[in-house]
């Protein structure tokens, strides 16, 4: 057995908001509680870290798109992947093949069978409101790319409203934590979101999305998939327009996160944890 004890940290953890510590063992978040506890529990760790107050969160995701719908490029690309979807919609309704995936002699075609995984399309715009309903009922995943000039014209908080899944791709080059700074703070028409939404969409969303339930969050029981941040500092940051979506008073227990602002220094990588070992390390 391997394991691993981080301690003396803060923890983004909805099942335990006020944990400190966490112990891995064999590549599976065993234990999460405080550091009062993590004394006799760090006995039977091969491995102890001390994190001195560093932030452990559900690593994240860099999700491909090379079997997702491209409809980037404005208005038109996208209502010409809508228009496709509705086609492919029509279809896969009246053939028996696919309403059955498993029927004998099933031979779906390409996008037929991506649909029964997991529909997705790539944005980088405005969406119209009156698709929101039909991409909720055709089941697709938005994955959306807030990297280029329209960006901040994708209405993520009406995508939220409307029940339409979504991921946010990372962009080559620069910290997952600026896409979520932009996600809350650089959206056009109070459109912002949360940064726990924000991050959930680079994270247990991604990995969902991948197929894989196991993992997305610190939970017993989770494959340990996480990183450690330092950051100036941490607590519960919404939307640009005030919204509240979670509570910020710290009594309510809403897992922290590293508090971004409109701009200002962005947290700083330590190391990633892979099942019970360290897979990397940053100065």
């Amino acid at each position: 057995m391997t394991s691993l004890l981080l301690r003396h940290g803060v923890l983004h953890c909805s099942s335990h908001p006020f944990a400190t510590s966490l112990l891995v063992e064999d590549a599976v978040v065993s234990w999460v509680g405080d550091d009062d506890t993590a004394g006799s529990v760090g006995a039977r760790a091969d491995r102890v870290v001390d994190l001195d107050g560093a932030l452990v969160a559900p690593r994240f995701v860099d999700m491909p798109v090379s079997e997702a719908i491209d409809a980037r490029g404005g208005a038109a690309a996208l209502g010409a992947a809508l228009a496709a979807l509705g086609r492919r919609h029509e279809t896969d309704a009246d053939d028996p093949a696919v309403a059955a995936p498993g029927a004998p002699g099933a031979a779906a075609s390409w996008d037929r069978t991506l649909r029964r995984r997991r529909l997705s399309v790539v944005i980088d715009g405005d969406v119209p409101d009156d698709a929101l309903d039909r991409l909720v009922r055709w089941g697709v995943t938005l994955l959306v790319d807030l990297s280029g000039e329209t960006g901040a014209q994708v209405p993520l908080a009406s995508l939220a409203r409307a029940g339409v899944a979504y991921v946010l791709l990372p962009t080559v080059g620069t910290s997952p934590w600026e896409t979520t700074r932009r996600a809350v703070h650089g959206l056009d028409r109070g459109q912002g979101v949360s940064a726990r939404a924000a991050f959930r969409a680079q994270t247990r969303a991604a990995w969902r999305l991948a197929g894989d339930d196991l993992v997305g969050e610190i939970r017993v029981g989770q494959r340990a998939e996480l990183s450690v941040w330092r950051a100036e500092a941490v607590g519960v940051e919404d939307a640009a327009d005030g919204v509240a979506t979670w509570s910020t008073d710290a009594r309510s227990g809403t897992p922290l996160l590293p508090f971004l602002g409109a701009s200002g220094p962005l947290p700083v990588h330590e190391l990633d944890v892979a099942g019970a070992g360290l897979v990397s390390t940053m100065a």
